[in-house]
């Protein structure tokens, strides 16, 4: 175990002070990718957070792992169960290492349940909002009668991760959330095998962060206060805009074999910096785990002497910003390309398990398909190519679907809807 987690793993729990509330909010440190007003914002989770507070809906907040932001650092603060999961993580370990891996797993899963069920109980919450709830939260909540949901908060990868299908055909019906709240039509469409296990419902309400920037009403005033922060920089030269990924050592190691970007890739921002602005932007997990030092470090040691070559503020600023300011976006399969489509920003995928019969074909189909996201070969030629016949031809003209749109009528219809169908236990 890493230092990074003793020693905040040191503070008492917090959760038990958590205030009564409707609605409990989960999310981790690394989802929590934006800094607004000096503090850590969950994106996802406290866009929603906000619109159901501003309607009277009660909401407090926890963090399902390790927390190393203070309080004073998060958005309307979170509890913390950082004692509590080092107990759990250290027997977990020891049981292991003396019985099995699976012995391990079923200890770590009841500790869990107890401790969100103490949770619930105490915060008198009818539903929990979270980023991919653990099995533990999700019996906690089977147990008690209070729904658990998982807000979509990337791209749904059913052969992968979180809602790799293999992974959730062994878990129990009181293991899965019972709902999921999605952006798109497309994404609802993958989920549905998963759905299908315990008959959970699927909604589509659109993407909160990018559609408050979309579509602002007055008196938002993050959005406002973005919008000035970050201006246009009135540059004469083009900007491109690269969305990198975390763990690329592990899920590209042929491709990808430094973990930030591909080496073609590398080479043609280096190439081509004189005539293109270029804007890096970290995964927010890059930001904030194990990766931060060595992602950090590549970058200023390859590309710290160009002035046309930014991490800094590109990452600071909110995506939605980056993509408005974007004549071109590329990624290697960053979820980024669907919020891309949006704003009409042409995407070139430099992942080759995208092509037919790799481990990520299904992927993007639905921009692949109308073109607004294209696969390129993984050489230097390709992507210069893609790069000069796309960044001066503009945006893509496209007609902002409905299901593209963020429908708070429909979120807070589902959420009273769910919190008064079941009797707490």
């Amino acid at each position: 175990m890493s230092n990074k987690v003793l020693l905040p793993s040191i503070v008492l729990d917090t959760w038990k002070s958590i205030n009564p509330c409707d609605i409990i909010l989960v999310c981790r440190d690394s989802d929590r990718g934006y800094c607004f007003n000096g503090m850590n914002y969950s994106q996802v989770v406290d866009s929603l957070g906000e619109v159901l507070i501003k309607n009277g809906i009660k909401c407090s907040a926890i963090n399902p792992r390790f927390q190393f932001l203070n309080d004073n650092e998060i958005y309307g603060s979170s509890g913390k169960i950082n004692a509590s999961y080092l107990r759990t993580y250290v027997t977990q370990k020891i049981i292991q290492l003396l019985i099995s891996t699976n012995k391990g797993l079923t200890y770590r899963r009841k500790c869990e349940e107890k401790l969100w069920k103490n949770i619930i109980r105490t915060s008198k919450a009818r539903i929990v909002l979270a980023i991919q709830p653990d099995v533990g939260l999700c019996r906690a909540g089977a147990a008690l009668g209070v729904p658990v949901v998982d807000v979509q908060h990337g791209v749904i990868d059913v052969t992968a991760d979180y809602y790799c299908i293999s992974r959730m055909t062994l878990l129990e019906p009181t293991e899965l959330p019972v709902a999921y709240l999605v952006w798109n039509e497309n994404s609802a469409a993958s989920l549905e095998p998963i759905a299908s296990l315990n008959n959970a419902e699927i909604l589509v309400i659109g993407n909160p962060w990018v559609c408050r920037f979309m579509h602002n009403n007055t008196g938002d005033q993050l959005v406002e206060d973005a919008t000035k922060i970050w201006k246009r920089s009135g540059l004469k030269i083009p900007e491109i805009l690269v969305t990198l990924q975390h763990g690329l050592r592990t899920l590209s190691p042929k491709s990808v074999p430094n973990g930030v970007m591909p080496d073609c890739l590398e080479k043609v921002v280096l190439d081509t910096c004189n005539f293109y602005k270029w804007r890096i932007r970290l995964h927010p997990a890059q930001m904030k785990g194990d990766e931060r030092v060595h992602v950090e470090n590549y970058l200023k040691s390859k590309f710290g002497l160009s002035t046309n070559i930014d991490w800094v503020e590109c990452t600071a600023m909110p995506l939605p910003v980056a993509l408005g300011r974007a004549s071109l976006h590329l990624t290697h399969f960053s979820s980024v390309t669907i919020e891309a489509t949006w704003f009409g920003l042409k995407t070139g995928l430099l992942d080759p398990e995208l092509s037919k019969g790799g481990n990520h074909e299904h992927l993007y189909t639905y921009e692949r398909d109308m073109q607004n996201a294209v696969q390129l070969n993984l050489n230097e030629g390709a992507i210069k190519n893609f790069i000069e016949a796309n960044v001066i031809a503009g945006r893509n003209k496209i007609e902002f679907r409905q299901d593209w749109r963020f429908n708070e009528m429909l979120l807070l219809e589902f959420v009273n809807r769910y919190r008064n169908r079941y009797d707490r236990k």
